[in-house]
């Protein structure tokens, strides 16, 4: 049996087609601070998650991620990748010095995601979810049962 990130377990029955849902993958590059202008973002199923360097406050609506001047991509990037992860919409995780990556939280979804600014060229797009064709393997534990108490009972 083989075992994917944020997929179900294979199904014993994908042998006869039938395969476990699958969760969208994505990823975004963050910048070091110079890279970006006050007000660029990175919308998220809807979401938009604006930058505010000015210190002046985001489009009503949108997450605030505050970034100062002269900050590496590390530090633009766990500011971001903690907003991400506190709206809740994906699953975000720190990827090297700079990415972040992001796996949708719902089966068989691919959500869309637009970057303006800095964010423009430095995302890869929601992909590769899609619902299971068949009864995904979600095995619990397993009980022995004795059968054969004599009264027709079932003991275990």
């Amino acid at each position: 049996m083989a075992y994917y990130n944020y997929q179900h377990y294979r199904s014993p029955y994908t042998a006869y087609g039938l395969q476990g849902d699958k969760y969208a993958l994505g990823s975004i590059t963050c910048l070091d601070a110079a890279g970006y202008a006050d007000g660029d973002s990175i919308q998220i199923a809807g979401t938009a998650f604006e930058l505010d360097k000015a210190g002046d406050g985001v489009t009503p609506g949108a997450v605030d991620v505050n970034i100062t001047a002269g900050w590496t991509a590390t530090q633009v990037r766990d500011v971001l990748l903690a907003a991400i992860n506190e709206a809740g919409l994906v699953d975000a995780f720190a990827d090297g010095a700079d990415g972040i990556n992001l796996v949708h939280k719902t089966p068989g979804q691919n959500p869309t995601i637009i970057g303006t600014g800095g964010f423009e060229d430095n995302y890869a797009g929601m992909s590769g979810g899609a619902e299971g064709a068949g009864q995904p393997a979600r095995f619990g534990p397993v009980r022995a049962m004795h059968i054969g108490s004599g009264d027709g009972r079932m003991v275990g």
